[in-house]
């Protein structure tokens, strides 16, 4: 209803000031956790997806010497590997590369300086307006924003370029890499981790992810303090 839809609104937006004038100042309420996700605006579901506890801005670690040019990623394999890449993967919506084959780049570690978002999809508020096909039980995080030389490279690759690439939760060892897999559009990475290896996460705890990709090395840590959505902790 839009009367429902509006008081909500107004709540969000001036429970704060009715805070602020006591003798302490509350933290304003999140709008994820006041509007249902069909009520949120095109720009409340551009924060969600690309600056909120479930998405993270970071740019890559600078890489180890030599370096390797983007300009160079995609010269020097085998006819073999480029003709695979040039077939692809057309049986679902997302490109799976857990099981091809592997090619090797020229040497070097990879040089990009570029943004990216690193964002928890599985995560229910994120699912809700990403609404990409995830695998059930699974931590699925993505990476937006890498080059399309290397997207272009990773089906061939298999999880080998990935080695390294890990999840883990405060207190509790490395999460394995399980899958790897491009979107439908094929402009991000989405990677997943079993969910069944270890107890459900403390919700005061964090989590830190590192993707590694021939050298090219992205960090973040998630604070799930911060992750709640409908008063549970939501990865």
């Amino acid at each position: 209803m839009v009367t429902g839809q509006i008081s909500r609104r107004l709540l969000l937006g001036t429970a704060p000031l009715t805070f602020c004038r006591t003798a302490f100042c509350l933290p304003a309420t999140e709008f994820w956790n006041v509007l249902e996700p069909v009520e949120w605006s095109p720009a409340e579901v551009q924060i969600i997806a690309t600056n909120s506890p479930w998405a993270r801005k970071v740019r890559a670690e600078a890489p180890p010497d030599p370096v390797q040019p983007m300009s160079d990623f995609n010269r020097g394999y085998t006819r073999e590997a480029q003709a695979a890449e040039s077939r692809g993967i057309r049986n679902g919506p997302a490109e799976s590369i857990s099981a091809a084959p592997q090619r090797t780049p020229k040497g070097g570690g990879l040089a990009f300086y570029g943004e990216t978002i690193i964002r928890w999809e599985s995560a229910p508020p994120i699912a809700s307006v990403m609404k990409l096909p995830l695998p059930p039980d699974r931590y699925t995080i993505s990476v937006t924003g890498l080059p399309a030389q290397l997207l272009a490279s990773v089906v061939p690759s298999g999880l080998a370029a990935f080695a390294g690439t890990s999840l883990k939760f405060r207190n509790q060892p490395d999460l394995p890499l399980e899958t790897c897999s491009l979107s439908g559009d094929k402009k991000m990475l989405l990677f997943s981790f079993p969910k069944t290896l270890q107890p459900a996460p403390s919700a005061d705890g964090n989590a830190a992810f590192t993707m590694n990709c021939r050298g090219l090395i992205l960090k973040t840590t998630f604070d799930l303090r911060t992750m709640t959505y409908k008063g549970m902790l939501a990865i």
